[in-house]
């Protein structure tokens, strides 16, 4: 007779229990304390009692999955990617485990995919990528149409692929689980927060407002339906507060940016497990950075540094989440060198620039972003101290960014290049870089959405540089196409006010200059109109100051363009509508918060949001986009170059390493 697998004897059945037992108490140490050395133990006990057990073993399978989430959450923890290389060999030995209909068979596949898109993220391997791809489609034909657990992993494919039809069969897929939930169902907020984040991806397809409001409600919806400190609030906090900053970028209303802000920074709080805290405090920096370029305001920015630099100290130096940190680092800090001139920060951002450069390879999928961030901090660099080396060294890699960049190319890397020729020219004063300046400019504005609020920004930018042709040259075609671009960027109602009064103003002076003095009254007095706006006293006084000055004389020269035209009252009425701006920030009407923030930030806060309601600008005219200055033809680039976020949680697998991944459904 032959002998019968150890796991089949007393004592093998008594050992693997034993072993498991200890595992699983492990895990839950873990879990209460989130130290290594519990996870450790638990990899042990756990490897141990899958090597006890036998191959026909109906448990096999479980401790397999359990060994590979544990093996997930320590790479979370120590960034070491020979942790994935095992949880992936551990699911693919569960998944050879169970039967074709096997009820598990559908959330190990899931499992199995988002290890391998975590891996695809850490390599740049498109074979992890296609493995990711093959496993969630097979969970997609292992689960049931209408389960949650098809919509789960109909979703992560649509992450991978793109599919609109995954996407959409997703969703209904939710709204079916959702609809056949009681209220009190304990599942309800999962259900809610994945339908929620779907509608935001339907919604960054269609740009269907309806999309994005259901969007809202539904995670709303979750966050309102869950215990304080319960399981997954964070994640449904995280998603709420990305789903309204994507609310901010569509209407301009810097109070859904507020809202966003502070639901975010609610999400980390609530985060116990420190690698999903830095991915929120990270989309936390984001938020606070959109707000500053949309106010110029350089406390958010310094909030949004300090916030990455502390993200980078949780950071293992080898986790491939660091590099994208290092960039984005690289480019708030260059933002605060335009809004403050301090030189250490522009020597900081660009050791930042090439740190996240030297950690990734050539084909990693980021690298073109990272390598674009250090090419900015390299031209701020070369206009700061006149270095031509720096220059074309900026100019040579923004140029291979764009012709080696996947299509359609990102109107951010054509903008990044033509402002750097544009750069060029000025010091050089050689036409060709200014006419191939001009035609890049251009194919940034033809790559984005005609209402974006982005667009303002490179209008402006390519109006500038066709000014500027126009004084070289001569050609009154370039200073009328410079008007036209400039008008279009006045009437982006979402672009930053900034941007759209430095329009309006530089269409005055062309017109004033080109003899059309009604046209060049009507530019003056729209630049007027943005005036409170800009330098509205929701802002620091700093700041306020700073506007103002970006705009003086702007009264004076409508003035002058009014009476020209015999228009005396409105002439007035223009320095007027000036003089009471200045009044207004003279007399401090309301004073900067910067002394109370220090002693007792949680009332600072309540009285800003306050104070943001009853001196904010109309919600239609504001923006997260970043200007140019109306003294010059065109400002720096701002964060222009992709910074990376990280996407919404959801019990799925994702594009980053999470906590949990979906377990059987």
């Amino acid at each position: 007779m032959n002998e019968r697998p150890a796991y089949y004897t007393w004592r093998g059945l008594a050992q693997g229990a034993v072993l498991r037992v200890r595992g699983l108490g492990s895990l839950k140490k873990y879990e209460r304390t989130l130290e290594l050395e519990p996870l450790n133990d638990a990899i042990t006990y756990l490897q141990r009692a899958v090597d006890t057990a036998a191959a026909a073993d109906p448990l096999q399978c479980e401790d397999l999955y359990l060994l590979s989430t544990a093996r997930v959450s320590r790479f979370s923890l120590t960034g070491q990617a020979g942790d994935l290389d095992a949880a992936i060999n551990a699911m693919q030995q569960a998944i050879g485990a169970v039967r074709p209909n096997d009820r598990r068979r559908p959330g190990y596949l899931q499992h199995l995919g988002g290890i391998f898109a975590v891996r695809s993220e850490l390599t740049g391997q498109p074979g992890d990528l296609n493995a990711a791809t093959t496993a969630l489609q097979q969970a997609v034909d292992a689960s049931r149409p209408g389960q949650p657990s098809h919509a789960i992993a109909l979703i992560g494919l649509f992450d991978l692929t793109g599919r609109l039809e995954d996407l959409e069969d997703a969703i209904n897929a939710l709204q079916q689980a959702v609809y056949g939930c009681q209220s009190d169902d304990p599942g309800l907020p999962r259900l809610l927060s994945m339908l929620g984040s779907a509608l935001v991806d339907r919604f960054r397809q269609s740009q269907q407002p309806g999309d994005l409001n259901a969007a809202i409600t539904a995670l709303q919806r979750a966050v309102d339906g869950s215990q304080p400190g319960g399981p997954g609030l964070e994640g449904y906090l995280s998603n709420l507060g990305l789903a309204q900053e994507t609310l901010y970028e569509l209407t301009g209303n810097v109070d859904d940016l507020d809202r966003a802000i502070r639901t975010l920074r609610e999400a980390a709080d609530a985060t116990p497990v420190r690698l999903d805290r830095t991915k929120i405090m990270m989309n936390t920096a984001l938020a606070l950075l959109a707000r500053s370029e949309r106010t110029g305001q350089a406390s958010d920015t310094s909030s949004a540094i300090s916030i990455f630099r502390e993200v980078i100290e949780l950071l293992p130096a080898s986790h491939p989440d660091r590099a994208t940190c290092l960039s984005n680092l690289s480019a708030t800090l260059r933002v605060r060198f335009e809004q403050t001139a301090q030189d250490g920060d522009l020597e900081a951002a660009f050791a930042a620039g090439n740190s996240a450069v030297e950690a990734s390879p050539p084909d990693h999928q980021n690298y073109a972003s990272y390598r674009s961030h250090l090419a900015l901090a390299m031209l701020a660099r070369s206009q700061r101290y006149d270095n031509s080396t720096d220059r074309d060294a900026a100019i040579s890699a923004l140029g291979e960014i764009v012709e080696t960049a996947r299509h359609p190319v990102d109107a951010s890397y054509f903008f990044n290049l033509g402002l750097a020729l544009a750069t060029r020219f000025e010091q050089t004063r050689l036409l060709p870089d200014l006419n191939e300046a001009i035609e890049t400019l251009g194919q940034a504005v033809r790559a984005t959405p005609a209402r974006h609020p982005e667009r303002a920004k490179y209008l402006s930018n390519l109006a500038g540089a066709l000014k500027t042709r126009f004084e070289h040259t001569g050609h009154a075609s370039d200073r009328d196409a410079a008007v036209s671009h400039l008008q279009a960027a006045l009437e982006i109602a979402t672009a930053t006010p900034s941007i759209r009064m430095a329009a309006a103003m530089v269409w005055g002076q062309l017109s004033y200059k080109a003899g059309d003095r009604i046209t060049a009254t009507d530019a003056y007095a729209a630049a007027l109109e943005l005036l409170p706006q800009v330098a509205w006293h929701g802002l620091d006084r700093p700041t306020r100051e700073k506007h103002l000055s970006d705009f003086l004389g702007l009264a004076s020269e409508g003035a002058s363009s009014a009476i020209s035209t015999g228009q005396a009252d409105r002439a007035l009425e223009m320095l007027e509508d000036g003089r009471s701006v200045l009044w207004t920030e003279a007399l401090q009407i309301r004073g900067d918060l910067t002394r109370l923030y220090e002693r007792a930030p949680e009332l600072a806060d309540r009285l800003d949001r306050i104070r943001h309601q009853l001196n904010g600008p109309p919600p239609d005219t504001q923006s997260g986009a970043m200007g140019f200055s109306a003294r010059a033809d065109w400002r720096g680039a701002g964060t222009t170059g992709q910074l990376l976020r990280w996407r919404p949680w959801r019990s799925r697998p994702q594009s980053q390493p999470s906590r949990e991944y979906p377990g059987a459904g």
